[in-house]
């Protein structure tokens, strides 16, 4: 089904009269980078405050994440962010993994239901054309389960040819280099996940699930963040004090009455600080923060770009359903650009180490002719 971009800004992009055009197409991309959370989307959730909605608007899926703008021992540099244990696991996805396996002869499996996976794990067994074994692998990076199999025949130019379809679920837990994103454009990796103990902590004892750096605001001119953090804090009160689930806010979109000034009343009306700071206090050692912080709630998306499929984890050469030969299934290699970084550095051992994963290939070959252009030795 296509949906109309104005359909996707108006449900997603939460105050757009603070947004330049610019962020707001970028904006409109990562809408659509946004993957389910949980199994078969249990961790579904409104965000607190949207835009009025229509029958053609998807359901986005994320959390109302209680985040707070300060540094955080370097973790918090440009677009790195922390996030608390408990968060990480409310951002687990599911992926969904097809394998197929055809052959002429009958493909003889290694796997039932219910199976865990590893990586590159054997699945299947097939015989060539020389009546030699043929081993297929799976193309996950991670562990997956094996949900589902079919077996079909279909007649190819007077042949026969035995399919089985394998369903894998990978479960992708949110850590050290996912990708998160909130409604106002501004993407953020993951540096550090902290036990919740280790989190700042409110006056009241609630802490922080996330913490990101003031200049995202700042240097990309996104005071809308801001907006939403008033606005989710005022409405986290507000439940409190009426004893009931948090509620929504939805506004007609470029609504101007919706402004910062708003929001201060708001907050002052519930007892809360009218520009949302707050004193911390260092969940590790007690100690309470010398400056105040902005702390807020705001809608969180986890992308789906996965950090474990960009891991080197594999050299070697498997073949896909249609047997044509794959190198390291999920990787992503080593530039010469990237190379002469490494050699700068003196990282000579991760220079070895992507040399004898990708041996006997030609781009093994490359580096070993730009190596020696710049004087290095390799044994």
């Amino acid at each position: 089904m296509k949906i109309a971009m104005s359909d996707i800004l108006r449900k997603g992009i939460v105050f757009p009269q603070y947004i330049s055009a610019k962020r707001m197409i970028m904006m409109s991309s990562i809408l659509k980078q946004c993957c389910r959370l949980g199994w078969q989307g249990q961790y579904e959730q409104d965000p607190l405050i949207e835009a009025v909605e229509t029958d053609n608007i998807p359901k986005l899926h994320g959390r109302n994440v209680l985040m707070g703008l300060m540094d955080w021992n370097l973790y918090t540099h440009e677009d790195s962010c922390v996030i608390s244990n408990s968060l990480a696991k409310k951002l687990t996805t599911y992926k969904n993994i097809i394998e197929i396996v055809e052959n002429k002869t009958l493909p003889t499996l290694h796997i039932s239901l219910g199976d865990i996976i590893r990586p590159h794990h054997p699945i299947a067994t097939v015989k060539d054309i020389n009546g030699d074994d043929k081993v297929y692998r799976s193309s996950n990076s991670v562990d997956a389960i094996v949900d589902n199999i079919q077996f079909e025949t279909e007649l190819i130019e007077d042949t026969i040819i035995n399919r089985f379809k394998i369903y894998l679920v990978a479960e992708y837990k949110c850590g050290v280099g996912s990708k998160v994103s909130n409604l106002h454009s501004v993407k953020n990796i993951v540096s550090c996940v902290l036990p919740d103990d280790r989190m700042p902590v409110m006056q009241d004892g609630t802490s922080l699930e996330m913490i990101i750096s003031p200049t995202s605001i700042s240097n990309r001119k996104n005071p809308s963040l801001v907006l939403e953090s008033m606005l989710g804090m005022y409405l986290r009160e507000l439940g409190q004090i009426h004893k009931i689930d948090v509620p929504s806010l939805q506004f007609k979109q470029f609504d101007t009455s919706i402004n910062f000034n708003l929001a201060a009343n708001y907050l002052e009306s519930v007892g809360l600080p009218e520009n949302c700071m707050f004193r911390l206090k260092n969940g590790t050692k007690g100690h309470v923060f010398r400056y105040s912080t902005l702390v807020g709630y705001i809608f969180l998306m986890r992308l789906h770009h996965h950090a474990e499929d960009k891991i080197k984890s594999s050299n070697e050469i498997t073949l896909d359903h249609r047997n044509y030969p794959q190198l390291g299934v999920g990787a992503q290699r080593l530039n010469r650009d990237e190379m002469e970084v490494l050699w700068t550095y003196g990282a000579h051992n991760i220079i070895k180490e992507a040399l004898d994963l990708n041996k006997n290939t030609s781009f093994c070959n490359t580096l070993h002719e730009y190596l020696q252009c710049i004087g290095y030795k390799y044994e």
